[in-house]
């Protein structure tokens, strides 16, 4: 699912993309966009989280937020999740209250709510307003 991003909480779903994940050169992504925007596009991290996050960089260009996990504010992965599960998992994270193994959740599937997908600014805000809250 893809959404625009100028009316994402709104809801305003704009298509549907496939992601496809690379196990033999690991960390890369390619996405296909059936609007044609970005198509074909490869995104290669030191993790899959941080080709993700390349990946949203160009979508966000493009007034485009992807439907995952991975996008929500609340979402972020762990030194260990990083290195361990090279970025495939990371925590839902609550205000107040330090992450726990039960609020592990997959990176690109959608446990989240839509209205809760966010730009990479505000994942990152949320994290450090979290840091905080502890």
């Amino acid at each position: 699912m893809i959404f625009d991003l100028q009316e994402y909480k709104g809801v305003k779903e704009v298509g549907s993309c496939q992601l496809s994940l690379d196990f033999i050169e690991k960390y890369n992504i390619k996405i296909t966009v059936k609007s044609g925007t970005l198509t074909g596009e490869k995104y290669s991290g030191s993790n899959y989280f941080e080709a993700l996050n390349f990946m949203r960089a160009d979508l966000e260009k493009e007034k485009i937020l992807l439907g995952c996990n991975g996008v929500l504010k609340n979402f972020h992965p762990s030194s260990m999740s990083l290195e361990m599960a090279d970025g495939l998992v990371g925590y839902s994270l609550k205000l107040g209250r330090k992450a726990r193994r039960i609020d592990l959740v997959n990176t690109f599937e959608m446990n989240g709510r839509i209205q809760d997908l966010s730009t990479l600014n505000e994942q990152k805000k949320y994290y450090e307003t979290w840091k905080l809250s502890l």
